[in-house]
């Protein structure tokens, strides 16, 4: 029988989250794919904080297009590697990528920052709270049983719906 039996016939969208959250494998591949999703999101959203309005189609557009070619060469890429017998090379690829981008990445946060945009301190103390939850959440979230997901899940949609619900008065 499927786990998923019945996850259509949930009461609410809370109830089918939670649902989801209950079968997924590992705690961890969920974790991941909500701050995977998240970023998706959120890139949309800066594109308003950091672009002036006359270019927001053609930025959006520009991501747009990033989204659907991913689809299309990431199972390629990763067919090639596995045809190959070297898996593992993924990860090396995705090392050397982000090595070639890191300073595009530093050199635009600059720019940032000298335009008065950002809190130095802040961003630091982002980035190393994102190095440290990166380093200690994975190894973390795998250990995570279901049932504690669920309910850690639950109270951040509560307190999501009680902030937004404070913010509308």
């Amino acid at each position: 029988m499927s786990p998923w039996r019945g996850a259509g016939l949930a009461p609410s969208a809370v109830g089918f989250a939670a649902r989801a959250a209950g079968f997924a494998e590992r705690a961890g591949r969920f974790v991941a794919g909500f701050g995977g999703g998240l970023l998706g999101a959120v890139s949309y959203v800066v594109v308003r904080d950091a672009f002036p309005e006359r270019t927001w189609s053609r930025v959006i557009a520009l991501l747009s297009g990033m989204w659907s070619v991913s689809i299309v060469v990431g199972p390629l890429a990763g067919g090639v590697f596995a045809l190959w017998g070297a898996w593992r090379g993924v990860f090396v690829a995705v090392m050397a990528l982000a090595a070639l981008l890191a300073p595009i990445g530093i050199f635009a946060f600059w720019e940032y920052y000298q335009a008065g945009n950002v809190n130095g301190k802040v961003a630091l103390l982002v980035a190393i709270g994102f190095a440290i939850g990166g380093y200690f959440g994975g190894n973390w979230a795998q250990h995570i049983s279901g049932n504690a997901l669920r309910k850690s899940f639950a109270v951040l949609l509560a307190l999501t719906a009680v902030k937004m619900f404070w913010q509308k008065q």
